[in-house]
Parts: C-alpha cells; structure tokens; sequence
C-alpha cells in the first residue's frame, strides 16, 4: 500500500516473512557470502519463526545444506577468528533457539561454537525424551547471565571463563564438563548431574542445591585454590568413600571409593585386615558381602564387577566384564548363587558367582541410567530402577520383565527396595514422593506419599514391613505406614542438610540417618525423637551408614575418606578407618588444616583449610611458600 511518498506492506507478517525467505535463501548459499544477511539489526521473532516453517515445508535436499551450512559457521574450530565471527554466531545461534518449540526444528551442529557470544537472558530447552543435545559444545568467555539450560546433555561442555551467575541448569547432565576458572554465584542446579567434572580455580558461591546431585568432580592434584561456600568438597586424593557392608555375623566391615580399591576392616581391633583389595582401574561405586561371608562383590567406574575371596583377598576369577558403561549397583542373592549388576549402559546383568559368567542376556528396557537394584529375598525376580522414570520387574530365570514398567513418577528414581515377604515394592526419587507398588498386579498401592519438600535420596522398608522410612534434601527423615499410606508423626528434623542414607534396625526400634551436615543421627522408631547427640566426627559428607543385624553399632562411610563405626548405646566413635591411597600419609595441625604428603619425596599434595573468611579452601603445592 502506499503511504505518502513510500510503500509499505500492508500486514508486518508480509514484511517478515520475505525477510525470512531470504535468510533461508541465504544460508543455503555455498560460497560464504553472508552479505544478505541482515544481521545488523533486530530481527523479530516472528521472522525468525518463519524461517524455521520454510525449513519444515522444505525437502530433505534443501534441509541437509542449511544443516551443512550452519555446521560450517557454528562448528567450533580452535583456529577461527572468535570477535570476527561474534555478531553472525549470535544471529545463528537465537535463530535455533526460536525454533525449539516448533514442529520441526533446525537441529543444533555438533561441537557447537558459542564462545565469546552474549546468550544472557537466553532459554536452551529440551524435554525428557529426547533431551536437547549440546554435548562438547563450547561456551568459554560466554556471558550466560540468567540463561537457563532445561533437560540438556551437556556433557564435554566447556564453560571456561564464562559468566554463569543466575545461570539455571536444570534437569540437565555435565559428565566431563569444564568449568575452569568459574566464578559461580547463585546457580540454581535442580536435578543437574555433575560427573567428573573439572573445577580448577572455581569457585561456587550461593549455589542453590536444593536437587543437586554431584556423583563426582575431577580435580586435577596440581591446581590453583579452590573456595566452597556453599558446598563442601573433600577431593584432593580421590579417597573418598562411595560404600560400605557389614558383614552378616558382624565380625568385619568392608569400603569402598575413589581410591580404585575395597577394603576390609576388623570389626573388633578396627585395624585393616590384609592388603586393599586393588584391580579397579577407576572408582568402585558399590560393594555387597554375600550371606555367608565367604566372597566380596565390587562394582565401578571401569565398567567391571569382581568378586574377591574374603579369606586371602585375591581375587576370584577374571573381572565380570559387559558392561559399556560405569556399574552403579550390586547385589547378591540370598543363596549367594548368582549376581546382579546395573549401570550408566541402560542395562541389568546377572552373574553366576561359580562360572563368573553372563546368566543369559542383559536385561534391557531401561531408557536411561540405573541408579539401584534389589533381589527379592525368594531370588525370583529382580527389581531395578533409573532415570527413565520406571521401576521395572525381571523374572530370575527367563530374563525377562514381569509386566509392565511401573510408571508414575514424574522424574528420576533414585532408590528402590522390596518386602521381606516380596509381596510389595518401594520407590522414591526426584520428584518429591515415595511409592508402593503391588508385586503381583504391578499396580500402585494407594497413592503416592507425599510431604517432601524436595528431591527423596533414600528409602528403607522395616523387616516387619509395617513402615517405611524416606530421607530426602528437604533435610527430613519420614516414617510412613504401610497399610495406610499416612505419615507416622511429624518428619524427624535435626540435619542442617540434605539427608543422604538412612537404615532401620532388624528390630524396627530405631533409625539411622546421616548426610550433608557431616553427622550421623539415632532416632526413637516410636517417640520420632532424636536418641542422644548427633554423632559427630566427620569433616565432610556422610555418604553412606548401615547398621549391624545385632544393633549393637553402626558404621558411616563419608567424603573425608574415612569408615566411622559408632557404639549405639554410648553414640561413641569406636573406631577410624582412613581410605587413603598406599602412597599417602596425613597430619592435622591446629588451624584446622590437613595437610596430605607423598613419603616418597615428602612433596605436600595438597592441603585442607581455611582462608580469613572461614571458607574451605584446597591448595596445592604451588600455593605453599617456597614451592618451586
């Protein structure tokens, strides 16, 4: 239409949409002139929008060369001129951004480039199935400033120097991300994965963990200081403890962690018995005792399960090996005849503990991680649970599942456990609620419970299966009634902090509890009072606690690399178990430090401390005056 002297389209959706047709045009172009491109001003979203409907209507043909097209300006190359291509990469990186939501959207180059770009304010937003995939994208010197990132695989991502304050990752998974030289300021990390992740110089402030989940953090030895305000972090050495058994006749204990080995204490003396069992090449995550004593199961990070002969610590047999991934749980059947392992690869593996070998074929259905598995105690079926949601059944001898996936949990199960009488299955997870599923029907039994506040880390069943126990990052212990699916009380309140592990005595008398405020807690089954003092001795996380079938103590497996056994009567530490490396010895002066050395050379590895304003600090040699 014309407008005095000029024409005008007489709709703005006209306007965008030949704007839009020429962008697409544009792109498509192989001979790198981008002169059309009208990066040098706003586009609206509309335009935008419209860019990613003329893909959708458009052939494979022309699909597969803006595909192409964008790969070569967003694919990072290490040699490219960052500044000079800052203004196109942002243009190309909101045009995929606007189109997340649409039918079919422009798929983001792998290796993306997204360093040096002004993304602050921006959403990267996936779903549960299929998550957004940025894995090894690059966002280093990055001004991320209120960007949020929901239900992304970042793994491989680098974040080096970028700026992340009010940055959300939310639901999202960093395995091997660098985060070097971060100054992270109120972060929210809801149900974000950190796994070895590389933190060299950062520093997390008012970290909002209220769903945080760090299953591991790589810190190389020779690094600057790291500060934790928030969250605290004994990693110098790797020798933190992941788990811990007791032995059914409560004559021995054994750990296991991040110094690749499993160890094997005297209840008694508290002194180590033999040498640590080595043959790992990476962290055990778990380790179960079979019921008669006589062998050890192990599990890891390698991607390997080993059983050892509790006698003479040699291993028995070859490595059980299938596994693709990291082995996140194990368990031994209650006539100790057979294995059952489940991990990172999706997959649930049995074992015959005779042959060492596969019992058919893995057990596959799972969509996502294993986190737990259980044996019921009849040894007919196995239940397992993960981040896909479910909780699944499997029939022992056949390999196969039993019904239908339990479904109903809107977010990652952490935890599972079954009745003595195997007649019902307990679950509890990410999103706030445990649950009861018949075993026959594999049908809910009643509705969910519900009254955490946050994330449910744990879950026990008493062995006359009258209650359960739940303890979450709400930093509350629960007690619920079977039958009636009430909560029994009020929740048992004490930690400072999220609540990691907890276990009910084999007479339903008391509770056990321990997490992040670095104590252990005793608490009457029937009062849901607390019994004496919190036990108190740890320097980091409590990761783990059992308690011995007589009741007599309990033991706790914590970040500081330590097993405390505890007298349950007197709440008195019996006795320390340290897991540190052969190569390693420590002293504690009266500043609050430790101090770690290598005998070899004497050279300190690290220390542990305190800086002028109270916070936990880890140096390194290069931090120590004379240091060369």
């Amino acid at each position: 239409v014309r407008d005095d002297s000029h024409y005008r389209f007489s709709h703005t959706s006209f306007f965008e949409y030949f704007q839009a047709r020429n962008i697409f045009e544009t792109l498509l172009k192989t001979d790198n002139s981008l002169a059309d491109l009208p990066i040098d001003k706003p586009i609206s979203a509309e335009a935008l929008d419209f860019v990613h409907q003329i893909y959708a209507d458009s052939g494979n043909s022309k699909q597969e060369k803006l595909q192409q097209s964008l790969s070569r300006y967003l694919t990072y190359d290490a040699n490219t001129d960052k500044q000079a291509s800052k203004v196109l990469r942002t243009f190309l990186a909101k045009l995929l951004l606007q189109g997340q939501s649409s039918p079919a959207p422009i798929p983001f180059p792998k290796q993306v480039d997204f360093s040096y770009l002004d993304l602050s304010n921006l959403a990267f937003i996936g779903s549960k199935q299929p998550p957004l995939d940025l894995q090894n994208a690059h966002f280093e010197h990055s001004d991320l400033l209120n960007t949020t990132f929901t239900s992304v695989l970042l793994n491989n991502a680098v974040f080096t120097n970028s700026r992340l304050d009010y940055c959300k990752f939310d639901s999202c998974h960093l395995i091997n991300s660098c985060f070097v030289n971060q100054d992270i300021d109120q972060c929210q990390l809801t149900g974000a994965k950190f796994h070895q992740c590389v933190l060299t110089s950062a520093r997390l402030g008012q970290v909002d963990d209220s769903c945080f989940f760090i299953d591991s953090l790589d810190m190389p030895i020779r690094q600057k200081s790291i500060v934790a305000d928030k969250l605290t972090m004994s990693l110098g050495s790797n020798s933190s403890i992941r788990s811990v058994a007791i032995s059914v006749d409560n004559c021995f204990l054994v750990s296991a962690g991040y110094d690749e080995t499993v160890r094997l204490w005297d209840r008694k003396t508290q002194q180590l018995i033999g040498s640590p069992l080595q043959g790992h090449s990476d962290w055990v995550n778990s380790v179960a005792i079979s019921t008669d004593n006589r062998f050890i199961v192990s599990a890891g990070e390698d991607k390997t399960v080993r059983l050892w002969d509790r006698k003479t610590q040699q291993p028995i047999g070859s490595p059980l090996q299938g596994h693709s991934s990291w082995v996140r749980s194990v368990a031994i059947s209650t006539d100790n005849r057979f294995i059952v392992s489940a991990g990172y690869d999706k997959t649930v593996r049995l074992w015959d503990r005779k042959t060492q070998q596969p019992i058919g074929s893995p057990l596959q259905g799972h969509s996502d991680w294993v986190n737990s598995v259980a044996i019921s105690t009849d040894n007919r079926f196995i239940v397992s649970a993960g981040d896909d949601e479910t909780v699944r059944l499997w029939d022992r001898k056949t390999q196969q599942p039993i019904g239908s996936p339990l479904q109903g949990h809107s977010s990652m199960v952490n935890s599972v456990a079954i009745s003595t009488d195997n007649r019902f299955i307990v679950s509890a997870g990410y999103d706030k609620t445990v649950r009861l599923w018949d075993r026959k029907t594999q049908q809910p039994i009643g509705s969910p419970l519900q009254g955490h506040s946050s994330m449910v880390n744990s879950v026990a069943i008493s062995t006359d299966n009258r209650f359960i126990v739940s303890a979450g990052y709400d930093k509350t212990v629960r007690l619920w009634d079977r039958k009636t699916q009430q909560p029994i009380g009020s929740p048992l309140q004490g930690h400072s902090s999220m609540v990691n592990s907890v276990a009910i005595s084999t007479d339903n008398r008391f509770i056990v509890s321990a997490g992040y405020d670095k104590t252990v807690r005793l608490w009457d089954r029937k009062t849901q009072q607390p019994i004496g003092s919190p036990l108190q001795g740890h320097s980091n996380w409590v990761r783990s606690v059992a308690i011995s079938t007589d009741n007599s103590f309990i033991v706790s497996a914590s970040y500081d690399g330590s097993v405390r056994l505890w007298d349950r009567k007197t709440q008195k530490c019996l006795g320390i178990h340290y897991a540190l490396d052969n190569n390693s010895s420590f002293c504690t002066d009266g500043n609050h430090q430790t101090t770690y050395w290598n005998p070899n050379d004497w050279d300190k590895l690290y220390a542990t401390g305190q800086d002028e304003n109270g916070e936990t600090v880890i140096l390194s040699p290069s931090d120590f005056p004379g240091y060369k």
